[in-house]
C-alpha cells in the first residue's frame, strides 16, 4: 500500500492510479519460489524416505521450513485479497486496517521461513563433517541465536504495536502506527538481525570448503562438494 507520487484527485490519471494493483505480481513471485522449494524438498524426502528408508533431522527441519513458507504465502494471499498491493487512497480506512492485520499475521511465518533452513543446514553439516566438540556447539549456538534474533524482529514489532498502542486499533492504522512504534530503533534492530542472518549464511557456506580443502581427494571432487554444500547453506 503506497501513496507516493499520487496524482491530483479527480485528474485524468487519478482513476488509473486507483486501479493500479501489484498484489498479483507479488503472489506470482512468492508462490513460484515457494513452489520450487516444495518440489526440491519433496524430491529430497522421496529419495531419503522412500528409496533409502531413512529420514534425518535435517529432513524434518526442512519440512518445518517449507510449512512456514506455505503458511506465509497463504496469509499473504489473504492480505492481497484484502487490499495489499493497491494504493492507500484506493482503500477505505476499514480495508486498510483489515489488510494490515493480515500482513502482521503473515509476518511471523515469513520470518521463520528464513531462519529454519539454517538449522537444517547445520544438522546436515554436523552429520557429514563431524566437527569437534567446541565447533559443534559453536554451530548450534549460532543457529539458535539467529532464530532468536529473527523471532525478536516479530516479537518486538508485535509487542511495541499492540502493547503500546492506545486505542489498540492504532496498531492496524497506517497513519497512526508511528505513534506506537519507534520505527528508527526497530529498523536498526531489523538491520542487525538481517546482518547476523547473512553472516551465518556466509559461515555455513564457507565452512564445508575449508574442511574439504584439507581432505585427501581430487580437486574436482573438492570443488563439486564445496559448491553443493555451499549452495545448500545459502
Amino acid at each position: 500500500m503506497s501513496s507516493t507520487g499520487a496524482p491530483a484527485p479527480n485528474s485524468t490519471e487519478w482513476h488509473d492510479y486507483l486501479a493500479e494493483n501489484i498484489g498479483g505480481t507479488e503472489l506470482i513471485v512468492i508462490w513460484t519460489f515457494t513452489g520450487l522449494a516444495l518440489i526440491f524438498a519433496s524430491a529430497r524426502w522421496y529419495v531419503r524416505g522412500w528409496m533409502q528408508h531413512k529420514l534425518w533431522s535435517d529432513d524434518y527441519l526442512i519440512a518445518i521450513s517449507v510449512a512456514t513458507g506455505i503458511t506465509a504465502c497463504a496469509l499473504t494471499s489473504v492480505s492481497v485479497a484484502k487490499g495489499v498491493g493497491r494504493h492507500v487512497e484506493a482503500l477505505t480506512n476499514e480495508q486498510r486496517v483489515t489488510a494490515t492485520l493480515w500482513v502482521y499475521a503473515a509476518y511471523c511465518p515469513s520470518v521463520l521461513s528464513f531462519g529454519m533452513p539454517k538449522l537444517a543446514v547445520i544438522a546436515l553439516l554436523v552429520r557429514l563433517l563431524i566437527p569437534g566438540r567446541i565447533h559443534f556447539w559453536v554451530l548450534w549456538t549460532m543457529g539458535a541465536l539467529v532464530q532468536l534474533a529473527l523471532i525478536g524482529v516479530v516479537a518486538s514489532a508485535m509487542g511495541l504495536l499492540f502493547g503500546r498502542c492506545r486505542p489498540i486499533h492504532y496498531a492496524l492504522d497506517r497513519e497512526n502506527v508511528a505513534r506506537c512504534l519507534d520505527t528508527v530503533t526497530w529498523m536498526h534492530y531489523c538491520l542487525f538481525a538481517a546482518s547476523f542472518s547473512a553472516f551465518v549464511d556466509f559461515y555455513l557456506a564457507a565452512y564445508p570448503s575449508i574442511v574439504l580443502y584439507s581432505l585427501q581427494m581430487s580437486r574436482r571432487k573438492k570443488v563439486i562438494l564445496s559448491v553443493a554444500l555451499g549452495l545448500g547453506a545459502v
